[in-house]
């Protein structure tokens, strides 16, 4: 399943052991947006690589992704978690794909993708698709025509022991399946489980074959 980076009224900085050290929101500029957003992919173990006002020559793999951010140059009101009214700016989210397509996800509707490719000269609209009820909308009055910025980031390799045949495993990107090492052999207990790949080297109390049961000794 896809992860989404979803859009918001506001955005949380890391310091110490959390998210909500500093709060940040559309006043900003977008330089200062974009660097905001640097620090919370690094809190999360992401490495920034380039933030850029012109898109990058980003090569999308599993490791390395590119999203961009904009914000709405008119003030907006509303009312916040809180119950209070409150005046911000709006900023949403695009990503780059593998398939060459950004795609962005409105709010809490469906993920979309983009037509085009993102420019300062066209503006995104703000807008949404219910699956629910099979239903699109826009907002013609609202949409962020602010000066983009693009951030592009990796990702770290996540290794854990994948069995590769033989008794054996070998170190596993979960990612992108990059292996690292040598195969080493399975340390089975006394469950026929091996302890770090999870893979069993037993047979049931019984394995059928058509009609016949044949029993498994395992002494």
């Amino acid at each position: 399943m896809k992860k989404w980076i979803k859009p918001g009224f506001s955005a949380w900085v890391s310091g110490g052991n959390d998210m909500s050290a500093y709060y940040c929101n559309g006043y900003a500029n977008m330089a200062t947006l974009a660097d905001w957003v640097k620090t919370d992919l690094e809190y999360y173990g992401y490495t920034v690589t380039e933030i850029s006002a012109t898109m990058p020559d980003t090569q999308v793999s599993d490791h390395t992704r590119l999203i961009c951010i904009r914000k709405d140059l008119e003030e907006i009101t509303y009312i916040n978690e809180l119950g209070n009214l409150e005046t911000n700016h709006d900023f949403h989210f695009m990503r780059l794909d593998k398939d060459g397509y950004w795609y962005h996800k409105p709010g809490y509707t469906n993920p979309l993708r983009y037509k085009y490719i993102p420019t300062n000269g066209v503006a995104w609209v703000v807008e949404g698709y219910d699956g629910v009820n099979d239903e699109y909308f826009r907002y013609d009055n609202s949409a962020y025509e602010s000066e983009i910025y693009f951030i592009e980031y990796t990702t770290p390799h996540t290794y854990a022991w994948k069995y590769c045949g033989s008794d054996q495993h070998i170190r596993t990107c979960t990612i992108c399946g990059e292996t690292i090492g040598l195969p080493m052999s399975c340390r089975y207990d006394s469950e026929d489980t091996c302890t770090l790949c999870g893979h069993f080297d037993g047979f049931d109390l019984a394995d059928s074959i058509g009609d016949e049961t044949i029993p498994w000794d395992h002494a």
